[in-house]
């Protein structure tokens, strides 16, 4: 099943090509599929059906750490010290990992459990220094929860930061991708533009 995201998408270029058979070649989804959705949307319209995309009951399960997943996050901090820099593990992918594989641990306890261990092991952080000024922004990843339609869900968060003033901009996503990067950089020099921080 499609998720909602991907239905949006359909809609929105078959609003924009006016075809099928463009739809499914931009998007690879079958053709039967964009039928089906876009028929879905129609019924939605007109109130035949309430949503286009069913949604599956969410289950909320408590987060725990584990002795499994703490030897886990150590063994991938154990890979860092034969990693280059560039290629080490953050501790947001760190948790990336460790939650893929299933383990319900929050982002906050893996960052404590990262910097504890670098704290043990002799590594701390070393910051350069750099000349503030209005021309540089830093742009980052970040997630929120929220609410919609009785659902619980995290969604990717960009999130823009000015240098010198420290002015802060996010966005709310639906998924993480180079697009979604670009349409953020696009939207916050946009909000620049007609504003007076710098």
């Amino acid at each position: 099943m499609k998720n909602v995201y991907e239905v949006k998408e359909i809609q929105r270029l078959y609003q924009e090509k006016g075809s099928i058979k463009e739809v499914v070649r931009v998007t690879s989804i079958s053709r039967n599929t964009v039928r089906k959705y876009l028929r879905r949307i129609e019924k939605a319209k007109s109130g035949k059906i309430e949503e286009v995309v069913k949604r599956k009951p969410t289950v909320f399960k408590r987060r725990t750490i584990t002795e499994e997943s703490v030897n886990r996050i150590i063994s991938l901090l154990e890979e860092n010290k034969i990693k280059p820099a560039n290629l080490q593990f953050t501790a947001k992918k760190i948790w990336h990992i460790v939650t893929e594989k299933g383990h319900l641990i929050s982002y906050s306890s893996v960052k404590r459990i990262v910097r504890k261990w670098k704290e043990e092991n002799g590594l701390r952080k070393v910051f350069i220094a750099q000349q503030p000024d209005g021309k540089r922004a830093e742009f980052d990843w970040g997630y929120v929860e929220l609410i919609i339609n009785r659902e619980k869900k995290k969604y990717p968060a960009a999130y823009m930061v000015l240098n010198k003033s420290l002015y802060r901009y996010s966005k709310v996503f639906e998924r993480e991708s180079s697009l979604e990067v670009i349409q953020a950089h696009i939207d916050f020099f946009n909000r620049m533009s007609t504003s007076t921080v710098k």
